[in-house]
C-alpha cells in the first residue's frame, strides 16, 4: 500500500510540476485584412472620362493595387498625343499615348500592378481623367483599398 501511495505521489508532483512549467507563446501570423474594390470608366470620341475613388475614412489613404489602362482609334484620328493623368497622390502621374492618323490602332499598357499598393495622399479622393482626343477611345481600371 506504501508503494501505490508513494507513486501516486511521485505521479501527482510530476504533473504539478509540468503544469507549471512556462509554455511556448502561441504563434500569430499577421494576416491582409482589406478587400480590394474595382472600378471601372471609359470614354469615346471627344469626351474626356474621369474615375474617382471616392475619400477614405479619416486619417486613411487610397492604395492602388491594380491599373489598367488603354486607348484605342475608333477612326482615322488627327495624329497627336492624348494623356491619362491622375490626382490625389504626391507626385501625380501622367501616361501619355500617342497615335498616328490611322483607324484601329491599340494603345494598352497592360495591367500594371502595385503589390504593396500606390498610395494616395491621406484623406484624399483619387481621380484619373483621359484627355479630350477625337475618334479615340479610352478605359481606366483601377482596383483599390483604403488603409492606414
Amino acid at each position: 500500500m506504501k508503494k501505490l501511495l508513494l507513486s501516486l505521489s511521485l505521479l501527482l508532483f510530476a504533473v504539478a510540476t509540468y503544469g507549471q512549467q512556462a509554455q511556448p507563446a502561441t504563434p500569430v501570423q499577421q494576416t491582409a485584412t482589406h478587400v480590394d474594390s474595382c472600378t471601372y470608366a471609359q470614354a469615346s470620341g471627344a469626351t474626356p472620362q474621369t474615375l474617382t475613388i471616392a475619400a477614405p475614412p479619416a486619417g486613411q489613404s487610397v492604395y492602388i493595387t491594380e491599373l489598367d489602362m488603354g486607348a484605342w482609334t475608333t477612326a482615322a484620328p488627327t495624329a497627336g498625343a492624348g494623356t491619362i493623368t491622375a490626382a490625389g497622390f504626391t507626385n501625380n502621374p501622367v501616361w501619355t499615348f500617342e497615335f498616328a492618323a490611322t483607324a484601329n490602332i491599340n494603345w494598352n499598357p497592360s495591367a500594371m500592378t502595385y503589390p504593396t499598393g500606390m498610395k494616395a495622399l491621406a484623406n484624399t479622393a483619387v481621380t484619373y481623367t483621359t484627355s479630350t482626343f477625337a475618334s479615340v477611345s479610352a478605359f481606366i481600371h483601377a482596383c483599390y483599398y483604403y488603409g492606414y
